[in-house]
């Protein structure tokens, strides 16, 4: 459920349902947003994307962690948010790999994402077939010079 709020649900959510004022709740948010503005965000359409002032203050009143507010957000103005992004790769333990390692595998997953967008366009299917000379090509063009057997795959 939570993956799925709007900032308008956060608001309603944080006041319990009306339970808690506008003017309670700003309070809590240490007077940004106003009770004015929390009433827009609860009942009217987002049309701009909040501050950071703002965004670190409603994490502070509501309880939800900024990245919640930060996605409600998003969502409230349309955008495709989602805790599982296909697109987003998660490396167990990269927060403590060297900045050097996780540029090159930055650079190697645009290589490889571009790899993959220009063999989607010349072949529909390819995309799903990329080859140990695409991989070890991009791997090169991330300005490492590593072998294709190098590449932790079959």
């Amino acid at each position: 459920m939570q993956n799925e709020l709007t900032l308008s649900r956060l608001i309603n959510l944080a006041r319990r349902g009306g339970e808690v004022s506008y003017e309670r709740l700003s309070k809590a948010c240490g007077g940004t947003p106003t009770a004015k503005r929390l009433h827009q965000f609860e009942n009217g359409e987002l049309k701009n994307f909040p501050d950071p002032e703002t965004l670190r203050a409603l994490a502070r009143g509501t309880g939800f962690s900024i990245t919640e507010i930060i996605m409600a957000a998003g969502r409230s103005l349309g955008l495709p948010v989602t805790d599982d992004d296909p697109d987003t790769l998660r490396i167990y333990g990269i927060s403590q790999a060297p900045e050097k390692v996780v540029n090159l595998l930055r650079d190697l997953g645009r290589e490889v994402a571009q790899l993959a967008a220009e063999a989607s366009a010349a072949e529909p299917a390819a995309h799903e077939d990329l080859t140990k000379d695409m991989l070890g090509l991009a791997a090169h063009k991330g300005d490492r010079n590593i072998s294709p057997d190098e590449l932790p795959y079959e």
